[in-house]
């Protein structure tokens, strides 16, 4: 993560990798496959190369860098390899180092290495007029059966009304003040105040997030506006627009499982134009800020998880954005496509992926001229990047272009392998009517075999974990299919076979129908003869989750 930071952007990849926490390694966090970063017992240990132990892991090494400082972390670092050299150590020697390199009580930190869950923040502010202090009650919350609260560094600021920054000092204490603190949340309930703050604030919580935490803060849409356009910390800038979206999402989803009206969406566009006006954001930064909360991310947010409303939903307020910033949208596109010859620099990376964006959102208005326009960076593209572009912004439609160019792809990359996997990856996530039955065609091409892990995790892994309208048809098609492929893969590959499986064991989630299909395919396997510990591991421990 850090060196991808310094070569290209900090924030964006800061941005890219939580999103990709938050919709994967927080769902296996609230599985029935839960375990700490450091699980005490397996069943079989191939099991746990998991999203929560390399993930989370990284979270958690980040977390002694956020509470020590680049300086500390380094001292740490150093101290521990002098300590250790050449001996077997574990993640207490590592912690040890850190806490004796500089003099830092890390006190029940370990509880990250020992405890599985998710903690949630629930934040509340309040502003003290006559005393000038403003208090944060903060509570963590954690789900299931763990008894022992995290120690979460909570990084924040506090705004005044024009946007700059509060200088800091915490009640009782005499440290020089600053712009922005780092609390240390040991207990399942503290209380910070702020002296000297002279009007009420709009805080700025979990900058850079920095803990893989929840975060409840009962923030307005004028607070997120605010903060999208003021926040001096990017990351927080692009969460106030994730939040922001999430809120008229979960609104959205409520009205079309009842019938109503959606709520209107002129703050949050309004908002979004603001950003895509400001020629001092990085465009790399502004693509991520206009790409919406993942449905897998939405769909943790429901009990019980409702598919086809949170794609419905999903798809007003892109098609809304499209339709009310056509306009701006298109200058950005034209503004931004770099001409040839192809560079690989971060400057040009980050205008090809806004204006990537920028087409999609275009290619869901359905009109003639933006196809055209993806046709024609198609057959102009001098880079991997623009054609893939080109190709996931037509990807949903039944057009004879999109035809044509998936075909001509083929022709042009079938010699090579991990393209071809991009190929794969493009049928499986099409949310057009026919994506299984075009699925399961290409399992007899000959670019594909049931014996390359990678060709498994580009057709039949994309299909189930990012195509969820078609996974979990109501029919249970989709079920029957995963079903199918991880018995024959079991025999092969029990190692992806493992893996492939996990869709399937958040039947729990799910309405009562979706649940009885699920655990049908889950028995299915769990009957089959010679099933490997792999599999069997995951399955059982799906089968034997309690509903509440």
């Amino acid at each position: 993560q850090e060196f991808t930071s310094d070569v290209t952007s900090r924030s964006v990849k800061r941005i890219q990798d939580v999103r990709y926490l938050r919709a994967y390694q927080f769902a296996e966090d609230a599985s029935p496959m839960a375990h700490p970063v450091r699980p005490a017992s397996y069943v079989e240990i191939n099991n746990f190369y998991t999203l929560t132990v390399y993930e989370k892991g990284a979270e958690v090494v980040r977390m002694y860098q956020t509470l020590l400082g680049k300086q500390g972390f380094k001292k740490g670092l150093q101290h521990y390899l002098k300590k250790h050299d050449g001996q077997a150590v574990t993640t207490d020697d590592f912690a040890a180092a850190m806490a004796e390199a500089n003099e830092f009580d890390l006190g029940n930190f370990l509880t990250w290495y020992s405890q599985a869950g998710t903690p949630t923040l629930k934040i509340f502010g309040k502003w003290d007029q006559e005393k000038q202090e403003y208090t944060l009650d903060v509570q963590q919350e954690i789900g299931g059966d763990q008894k022992y609260p995290f120690f979460v560094p909570l990084q924040l600021s506090l705004l005044d009304k024009q946007g700059d920054s509060i200088l800091l000092q915490l009640k009782g204490e005499n440290e020089a003040r600053t712009d922005t603190c780092i609390l240390h949340i040991r207990e399942w309930r503290q209380k910070f105040v702020f002296s000297n703050v002279n009007q009420s604030p709009v805080p700025s919580l979990l900058q850079n997030f920095s803990a893989p935490v929840k975060l409840e803060y009962e923030y307005s849409a004028e607070n997120y506006a605010f903060l999208m356009s003021h926040d001096p910390d990017s990351f927080n800038r692009w969460e106030a627009a994730q939040q922001f979206a999430t809120d008229w999402l979960l609104a959205a989803i409520k009205a079309i499982q009842g019938n109503k009206r959606l709520p209107e969406t002129n703050d949050f566009t309004q908002a979004i134009h603001s950003i895509l006006h400001n020629r001092n954001l990085d465009p790399a930064f502004i693509a991520e800020v206009l790409i919406l909360p993942a449905e897998s991310y939405l769909a943790e947010r429901m009990k019980p998880i409702d598919v086809e409303a949170i794609y419905k939903a999903r798809n007003a307020l892109q098609l809304e954005i499209a339709s009310t910033l056509e306009d701006t949208l298109l200058n950005i596109y034209q503004a931004n496509k770099v001409p040839s010859p192809y560079q690989y620099n971060a400057q040009d990376m980050g205008k090809r992926r806004l204006a990537s964006v920028c087409l999609m959102y275009l290619n869901t208005l359905g009109k003639e001229q933006y196809i055209e326009l993806a046709k024609e960076l198609f057959y102009q593209a001098g880079n991997m990047t623009d054609t893939m572009a080109a190709l996931e912004a037509v990807n949903d439609r039944e057009l004879p272009f999109r035809e044509q160019a998936m075909q001509s792809f083929a022709e042009r990359w079938q010699d090579d392998a991990l393209v071809m996997d991009k190929w794969f990856a493009l049928h499986a996530r099409s949310r057009r009517p026919d994506v299984l039955k075009t699925v399961e065609h290409l399992l007899a091409h000959p670019c594909f075999s049931i014996r390359n892990p990678n060709k498994v995790r580009s057709l039949i892994g994309v299909f189930a974990n990012a195509n969820p309208t078609a996974f979990h048809a109501n029919d249970g098609s989709g079920y029957r299919f995963l079903a199918k492929q991880v018995l024959q893969l079991d025999s092969i590959n029990p190692q992806v076979a493992a893996r492939l499986v996990k869709p399937l064991i958040d039947w729990k989630k799910y309405d009562v129908n979706l649940q009885s299909l699920m655990k049908k395919e889950l028995q299915t396997i769990m009957a089959a003869p010679n099933l490997s510990r792999d599999v069997y591991e995951i399955v059982d421990r799906s089968l034997a989750v309690v509903i509440n």
